[in-house]
C-alpha cells in the first residue's frame, strides 16, 4: 500500500537464515538471504505507483509523437535513446509497464484534448483557489476541473524518415522518382492530398492509377506551388484538368505511384477517413509543418483577428490528430465541431488557432505554404488559453512593474501575454518558485466537459526520469515508477558477501538497492586489521523459532547459542 501509493519501503532482512540453514519446518535447507532478497525485488517491482493508458496514446518524444505502446516496445528490446517533453524540458524514460487489462476512461476538455485512461492515474489539476498545480486521480476528478496541458517543443528531432521503396519496371511502366524520405516538399503533397485529393484507381484493374487533388481557382499560387513541388518530388509534369465547381485538378498518373502510395499507408479510401500517415508522427518539426501547410492550404483558413486560423476536415481522427502534432511543434489549439447531419451532410470538425502568440508562431511557418495568411489581420490580443487565476501579485516582485500592465487590476485571469513575461524573466524567479514558473511557461489548461467509462482495455505506462511527469495525449499527469525499495543485511551475517555481490550479477536483485548494517565493532575490527565473524543463530535452539527477532545482541545476551559460519579478516570484507 504504501509502494503504491509512491512511498518507499525499507526492510532489514538479517533475520533471515543463511544459505544452507536447517529448516525444521520442511526438514530442508534456506536458499539464504541473498535469494529471498532477489525474489521480493521482482515482486515489488511490479508494484504500479501511479496509473495507465492506454495503446494508442501519444507522448511527446525526442524522436517523434509517439505511440506508448511503440516506446515500451523499444524499451523492452533494449533501446535506451528516448527522451519525453516536460515542463522542465527533456528528461530521459527509463522504464515501462504492461499493466494488463483495466477499467479506463476517457477524459475530454474543452479545448478539445482527451485521453484514455484508468482512474487510479493522477492528472495535475490546476486549484483555481490558490493558483498551485496538485496531483488528482482521474475517479476524484469532476468536470470544470482546470487540466494541465503540456505544450511541446519538437526541436530535437532532425533527422528524415525513410520510406520503403519498391523499384518498378522502367520499361513497362513511364518513368516517375518515387521519394524515399520524406522531406518538406513531399510532406507538403501529403497533407494536401489528405484534404483535398484521393487515389482514383481503375476499377478494371488496369494499369491506370492516378494521384488527384482539387485545387481552387481563386489561389493561382497554391496551383503554382503544388505543381512546383510534384516536379521536384516526382520528377514528373501534373497535368491539369477542369473539375466540378470552382476547382482545378492536378493529377498525377503512375501505376507505380499508386501501388507506392498503397504500400506506405498513405492511400485514404474518403475524405471522412482521411489520417495522419505514422511517419509523419516521427518526422522533423520542419516536416510536419510542411504537412500541416498543405492541409490548411487545401482546407485552412484565416478568419481574423477574433476567428483566429483553422483548419476544416469532416475527419475526426484526422482532427484530433492534427490538434495532437500543433501542441507537439508547441502550437495549443481548439477543436471545434458543427453538426450538419439535419441536411444530409457530414459533420465538419474544425481545429482553431487564436490568440497573438500562437497565430504569430503558427504564421512564421505556415505563410512559407499558403497566401492564405494574407487574407486578414492576425489577432492582436493574447486571450486565448489564459489561466484562470491572476498571479500578477505573486510575480510581480520578480518581474516588475509591467506584470500590472499585462494584467489589468481587477482581472481574474492571467493571459499568455503575462506568462510570456515571466517566461523572459525566469533568471529572475527564486528556487522555491521556479518549478510553478515553469509549468507556467510549458503548459495551458483546459476544463474537463466529460469523464465517461470505455469499458475495460489493455494498459502501459512509463517512468520518466527525475520529476516523474508527461503528457498523456498532450494532458499531463504524474506517471508509473518501479517501487521505492531498500534491503538491509547487517554485517555478521554470513550471507553478507553473496548480498553484496548479488549486485554485481545481472538480473540480481534488480528493483531494489541494498545496503550493509555497519557496526562500531565491525569498523573497529576494519582499523585494527583484525578477524570478523559471520554467524547467525543456531536454528535447531529450541527457542528459536518464538524468540529470533533478527537482534543478534540480545539473542547472545540471553545466553543462547551462534554458530560461527566463517571468519574473515574484516577488511577483505570491508574491501
Amino acid at each position: 500500500e504504501i509502494m503504491a501509493r509512491g512511498g518507499g519501503v525499507g526492510i532489514n532482512v538479517s533475520t533471515l537464515r543463511p544459505r544452507n540453514a536447517y529448516v525444521k519446518g520442511v526438514n530442508g535447507r534456506s536458499s539464504g538471504a541473498a535469494s529471498w532478497a532477489d525474489l521480493y525485488s521482482v515482486v515489488t517491482g511490479k508494484i504500479e505507483q501511479g496509473g495507465c493508458v492506454t495503446a494508442d496514446t501519444r507522448i511527446q518524444t525526442n524522436q517523434g509523437l509517439l505511440k506508448i505502446i511503440e516506446i515500451v516496445e523499444r524499451i523492452e528490446s533494449g533501446d535506451t535513446s528516448l527522451m519525453a517533453w516536460t515542463h522542465r524540458g527533456w528528461k530521459a524514460i527509463t522504464d515501462t509497464f504492461r499493466n494488463g487489462i483495466k477499467d479506463v476512461y476517457r477524459v475530454t476538455t474543452d479545448l478539445g484534448y482527451e485521453v484514455e485512461i484508468t482512474g487510479e492515474h493522477p492528472l495535475m489539476i490546476l486549484d483555481e483557489t490558490t493558483g498551485e498545480f496538485n496531483l488528482t486521480k482521474v475517479q476524484d476528478l469532476e468536470v470544470n476541473d482546470h487540466v494541465a496541458v503540456v505544450v511541446g517543443n519538437n526541436t530535437v528531432n532532425s533527422r528524415y524518415q525513410e520510406i520503403e521503396f519498391d523499384d518498378y519496371d522502367h520499361q513497362k511502366y513511364p518513368y516517375i522518382k518515387l521519394p524515399k524520405l520524406l522531406d518538406e516538399k513531399f510532406a507538403y503533397i501529403l497533407g494536401f492530398y489528405m484534404a483535398n485529393g484521393h487515389l482514383r484507381i481503375a476499377s478494371d484493374n488496369s494499369y491506370s492509377t492516378s494521384l488527384v487533388m482539387a485545387v481552387p481557382i481563386d489561389r493561382p499560387q497554391t496551383k503554382s506551388r503544388l505543381i512546383h513541388y510534384i516536379k521536384d518530388v516526382f520528377d514528373k509534369d501534373a497535368s491539369i484538368y477542369r473539375g466540378d465547381g470552382a476547382v482545378e485538378e492536378l493529377v498525377i498518373s503512375s501505376r507505380p505511384l499508386g501501388h507506392y502510395f498503397v504500400k506506405n499507408n498513405f492511400k485514404k479510401t474518403s475524405a471522412v477517413d482521411a489520417f495522419i500517415p505514422e511517419i509523419v508522427y516521427k518526422s522533423p518539426a520542419s516536416v510536419i509543418e510542411a504537412f500541416i501547410g498543405g492541409w490548411f492550404a487545401a482546407d485552412g483558413c484565416n478568419r481574423g483577428a477574433k476567428g483566429g486560423l483553422g483548419i476544416d476536415t469532416i475527419s475526426r481522427e484526422a482532427a484530433y490528430a492534427i490538434q495532437q502534432l500543433l501542441l507537439f511543434i508547441g502550437i495549443p489549439s481548439r477543436i471545434g465541431y458543427q453538426d450538419r447531419s439535419d441536411k444530409g451532410w457530414s459533420s465538419i470538425y474544425r481545429i482553431t488557432v487564436n490568440g497573438k502568440w500562437a497565430t504569430e508562431k503558427m504564421a512564421r511557418w505556415l505563410g512559407v505554404y499558403t497566401e492564405k495568411i494574407a487574407d486578414h489581420d492576425l489577432p492582436v490580443k493574447n486571450h486565448a488559453f489564459s489561466y484562470p487565476v491572476e498571479y500578477r501579485t505573486q510575480y510581480r516582485p520578480y518581474v516588475g512593474a509591467e506584470i500590472n500592465r499585462r494584467v489589468p487590476h481587477g482581472n481574474e485571469n492571467t493571459s499568455q501575454h503575462a506568462i510570456n513575461l515571466i517566461r523572459e524573466n525566469i533568471s529572475l524567479i527564486p528556487e522555491e518558485m521556479t518549478d510553478h514558473a515553469e509549468t507556467l511557461n510549458n503548459c495551458i489548461v483546459s476544463k474537463i466537459v466529460s469523464i465517461e467509462s470505455i469499458g475495460r482495455h489493455e494498459t502501459y505506462d512509463i517512468t520518466v526520469d527525475e520529476i516523474h511527469m508527461v503528457g498523456f495525449s498532450g494532458i499531463y499527469g504524474h506517471q508509473s515508477r518501479r517501487g521505492a525499495l531498500m534491503l538491509i543485511l547487517n554485517d555478521w551475517h554470513p550471507d553478507v558477501l553473496e548480498f553484496i555481490n548479488s549486485k554485481r550479477q545481472a538480473g540480481k536483485i534488480t528493483n531494489a538497492n541494498i545496503s550493509i548494517g555497519i557496526s562500531d565493532d565491525f569498523m573497529e575490527a576494519v582499523k585494527n586489521d583484525t578477524n570478523w565473524d559471520l554467524v547467525f543463530p543456531d536454528t535447531k535452539y529450541e527457542k528459536y523459532d518464538d524468540e529470533w527477532d533478527g537482534i543478534l545482541e540480545r539473542w547472545v545476551e540471553k545466553g543462547y547459542p551462534v554458530i560461527t559460519y566463517e571468519t574473515l579478516k574484516a577488511r577483505d570484507i570491508w574491501n
